[in-house]
């Protein structure tokens, strides 16, 4: 595996092992979280703008996530009728995601986006959120001609990353990454992404997500609980603040029509 490739996975794989191992505490304050708030600020306008793209229509769709983490959006996706497939390369996503998902229909496979083991022309839909900007031009270019590879004529390539409109997240990541605690490892947000993707696919690009970039506000603080405190506060806060993400902000939405 290239070095940076490595790293990367390592950082990731690190960072779902402290979900899965995490206090008895953090694990009943994580589970309060959810009850509250079944799908975050982020999350819920990543499943809004997919149930658009998919005119509302999840029944019976075939949709793979690449690069699943935690699951959550999948498991919204498969409550709504889809057949889902997340992969991730860490186990550790594996785990979590199948723990999220539990008594959900799912296919959840351990393997690197960058050869995926999925047949060409399969999936209705294939998306990521958060995931291409942690790798170098020419993985970024890879990834997403898998991600296009398994997609089926007629169907959909989404990608959201951090966009370069999000002012507020270019601070915040700075200053976390001057303290030392930015977590994220190695991130590069987007003007555009269409010199990554093949020019005979059409290509609609646009940013949202004013508000969801102030859930970075937390690295103000070193201090855990209070990086926490700030995400409640946050959460609370989006019921009254979420029409400001149909402002460019946080996300860059890339949608591949593969014809």
């Amino acid at each position: 595996m290239d070095r940076h490739l490595k790293e990367v996975s390592e950082n990731w794989d690190g960072i779902w092992r402290g979900h899965n191992r995490s206090t008895k505490l953090n694990q009943k304050l994580e589970k309060a979280f959810f009850r509250l708030f079944p799908l975050p600020n982020s999350s819920k306008l990543i499943f809004d703008n997919l149930l658009g793209i998919c005119q509302s229509n999840l029944q019976g769709k075939n949709i793979a996530e690449c690069g699943s983490g935690t699951g959550l959006i999948s498991k919204q996706l498969a409550k709504n009728g889809a057949n889902v497939t997340l992969i991730d390369i860490s186990p550790e996503a594996i785990d979590l995601s199948k723990k999220n998902l539990y008594g959900l229909k799912a296919q959840f496979i351990q393997a690197s986006i960058m050869s995926l083991p999925l047949k060409s022309n399969s999936f209705d839909l294939v998306w990521n959120a958060g995931v291409i900007e942690h790798f170098k031009r020419e993985q970024q270019k890879k990834a997403i001609s898998e991600m296009v590879r398994i997609a089926r004529p007629g169907g959909f390539v989404v990608l959201f990353n951090p966009c370069v409109c999000g002012k507020y997240y270019l601070k915040m990541k700075s200053i976390a990454e001057n303290k030392g605690i930015w977590q994220a490892g190695y991130e590069s947000p987007f003007e555009t992404l269409n010199g990554l993707i093949e020019k005979k696919y059409p290509v609609k690009e646009y940013s949202i997500g004013y508000w969801t970039q102030f859930q970075y506000g937390k690295y103000h603080f070193r201090n855990k609980a209070l990086q926490n405190m700030w995400i409640l506060g946050f959460e609370l806060a989006s019921k009254l603040a979420n029409p400001l993400n149909k402002r460019e902000g946080y996300f860059l939405v890339t949608i591949v029509e593969k014809s």
